[in-house]
């Protein structure tokens, strides 16, 4: 991706939109520079000092947060959450260095971690390197045993698409579906593309497939359901005259 309460923490990284508040409100929380004193003093529970994590991220306070982690890594070496998230800290907060050393290490010990090769790609594109992000993924399709490389697949496609090549990111998805006939996961995607592309009929005919591959899980789910609707009523507008595009 690790218990609830860390994964919760890395979600509230910048791995998703957060709400800064302003200079004012920061200075008013007292309750977080009196935790902050008790860190340094030693004296702050296990419960408070994962509060602090959590509030110091939801206020952007990035600099402060990755001293409020680092003890908790130092406790939780192997933790892969926390260790991404303290990247995901270093990556943001001016240390990209730092952040690929922290990538190698975690890659060294899982090597094929979604998590992780995802923050590996992030950090060499926020530094210009796509083309080395690319090769690397390439080596990685190369190395993982077919059935299994779907998570590394994806993330090859995502690069694909973000550098406005459709056609090798759908010829990636039609590759992971036929080698992993029982993951929904590459033909989800592939609906997705054709739905963005306005091809309603190959979308719908993806998603019939996505849903016959999870089986009864997929029974008014809400995903494959979600893409049906967005891109269905998208595709429908393209169709309409002008006139009706209002609909």
């Amino acid at each position: 991706m690790v218990s609830a309460a860390v994964a919760g923490l890395l979600a509230a990284s910048s791995l998703a939109s957060k709400s800064v508040e302003t200079g004012n409100e920061i200075a008013a929380d007292q309750q977080v520079t009196e935790l902050l004193g008790q860190m340094r003093s030693g004296e702050l529970s296990d419960s408070d000092h994962r509060w602090l994590l959590e509030r110091l991220l939801a206020l952007g306070r990035l600099e402060e947060a990755r001293l409020v982690l680092q003890p908790l890594l130092v406790e939780q070496p192997h933790q892969i959450s926390l260790g991404l998230l303290m990247t995901d800290l270093l990556r943001q907060t001016g240390a990209p260095d730092m952040a690929l050393r922290d990538l190698d290490q975690l890659l060294s010990l899982h090597p094929n971690h979604p998590g992780v090769m995802q923050m590996k790609v992030l950090v060499d594109l926020q530094q210009g390197r796509s083309r080395e992000a690319k090769v690397w993924l390439e080596k990685k399709l190369q190395t993982v045993p077919k059935g299994k490389r779907t998570p590394v697949g994806l993330l090859m496609a995502d690069l694909e698409l973000q550098q406005g090549r459709q056609d090798q990111a759908a010829d990636l998805y039609r590759q992971l579906s036929a080698e992993s006939t029982g993951d929904a996961r590459p033909v989800l995607a592939f609906a997705m593309l054709r739905g963005e592309q306005g091809r309603a009929h190959d979308m719908q005919v993806l998603l019939h497939e996505a849903r016959r591959r999870r089986g009864l899980e997929a029974v008014g789910d809400p995903l494959i359901d979600a893409v049906g609707a967005r891109w269905g009523l998208q595709a429908l507008r393209q169709r309409l005259p002008d006139s009706t595009s209002k609909l």
